[in-house]
């Protein structure tokens, strides 16, 4: 800017007395205040005009040089295939990710499986892993945190997530305990951050704020590797999809882990929708007394043409991505049909006598027979187990003193078949 002006200073000594000249030229040592020659104006409007010329030109090729620089870290990023692994922990859920990146193998969590089994540690020995970056307890029920513990005693664990929730079961004060004696890092996620686990880009979409409901308050993540993406949303229901679709969140997936094991209560019509998956898998056991997946569930999917696969009827299902396409592997052959829930009922004797329902051995279904005993509170129960009194009932969220007398009025609920 300078030497412009230097060069326009001399076109006016050409034209003027020496003293003109030397007013100018002293004039041009604050280009700011040159303002008052109309002549100067138009110089200065020349000057502007070329400098936002140079500066388009410049941010366009700032722009051209970070598309191409994005364009290249994108084909970085991807370094090899993807694995996910929704293993068969029965009646529970745990999916394994594993991916390479930059010479590292990286590893990710999301649940623990079942409190009464330790197959989840079996399979990461199989799979010989020795390192995960990331275990997500999704929420505090013992068929998501069961083997936490188990997982942070046998592996090198750098970071557990998990709601925040508070619990008074054995497995969740075992789980925390782990926690709290390890070396391992702790985080409470909330909605809207944003991580990378080596080339695996991990969005939290829930929850925002906790409601108390331990399905409800789920960790979900929306995940991507490359161009293929998934999303986990562990037991949400309505109420927390119904919260997932009012925020500002990318919900659109390629692969759906189908919320609560394929329970109703789950995978409303307008989340399925929004979601738009090409396939969907979900965690139940064969024969379980929930009759999960719910048929209506399962209709809703195959209706809209998504390959649907569940550890009941597959065995633990394996998907694996170069992040372009994605390829499903089952460790049993064999099609999801929806089924009434009659059929699906658990076999075997019945864990309940005829005098009372004891609440340390019935299902849910019959649990929920008992007065002020709902899905969610039902499912409490079986967490909480095993109980010494029925008056223990208040360790449950919801029953206090008040409906642990309508219970007892009742005369339904017993512990230890009496």
């Amino acid at each position: 800017m300078d030497n412009i002006r230097e060069e326009d200073g001399m076109r006016v000594v050409v034209g003027a007395a020496l003293i003109s000249a030397l007013l100018v030229l002293a004039a041009c040592d604050d280009p700011v205040e040159q303002t008052d020659s109309s002549k100067e104006e138009t110089i200065d409007e020349a000057e502007k005009v070329e400098q936002d010329e140079d500066e388009e030109a410049t941010e366009e090729e700032n722009s051209n040089k970070q598309e191409t620089e994005q364009s290249t870290n994108q084909e970085q990023e991807v370094q090899g295939e993807l694995e996910v692994f929704y293993f068969d922990v029965g009646q529970a859920d745990s999916t394994l990710i594993r991916h390479d990146f930059e010479g590292e193998t990286y590893k990710v969590l999301i649940d623990t499986g079942d409190w009464q089994s330790s197959d989840v540690t079996h399979y990461l020995n199989d799979l010989n892993v020795e390192v995960i970056d990331l275990v997500i307890g999704t929420h505090i029920h013992a068929d998501h945190i069961g083997q936490m513990d188990e997982v942070i005693e046998n592996f090198n664990v750098d970071e557990v997530w998990m709601t925040g929730n508070e619990g008074s079961s054995e497995t969740y004060e075992s789980a925390i305990n782990a926690i709290e004696t390890s070396d391992v890092n702790y985080h409470e996620p909330r909605a809207g951050e944003e991580y990378e686990v080596g080339s695996l880009n991990v969005d939290v979409v829930h929850p925002n704020v906790l409601t108390g409901d331990y399905n409800d308050d789920s960790i979900s993540a929306h995940m991507t590797y490359g161009n293929v993406s998934f999303l986990f949303t562990g037991d949400a229901e309505e109420r927390g999809e119904a919260t997932m679709l009012e925020g500002d969140y990318e919900l659109s997936a390629d692969v759906l882990k189908l919320g609560h094991h394929g329970s109703s209560s789950s995978t409303n019509p307008t989340f399925l929708e929004t979601v738009d998956p090409q396939v969907a898998v979900y965690s139940a056991g064969a024969n379980n007394s929930y009759g999960h997946p719910h048929k209506e569930v399962v209709e809703r999917v195959l209706n809209e043409n998504i390959d649907l696969y569940g550890t009941d009827v597959n065995g633990t299902v394996t998907i694996t991505t170069d992040g372009e396409s994605i390829n499903v592997a089952t460790q049993h052959s064999g099609e999801v049909e929806a089924q009434d829930q009659e059929v699906e009922q658990q076999e075997g004797p019945p864990t309940s006598t005829s005098e009372c329902i004891n609440l340390n051995t019935a299902s849910s279904e019959e649990l929920q027979s008992i007065v002020h005993i709902g899905p969610d509170r039902a499912a409490d129960i079986i967490d909480l187990r095993p109980f010494d009194a029925v008056s223990e009932l208040t360790q449950v969220y919801g029953i206090g003193d008040g409906r642990l007398g309508d219970i007892k009025s009742e005369d339904e609920a017993c512990v230890g078949g009496s």
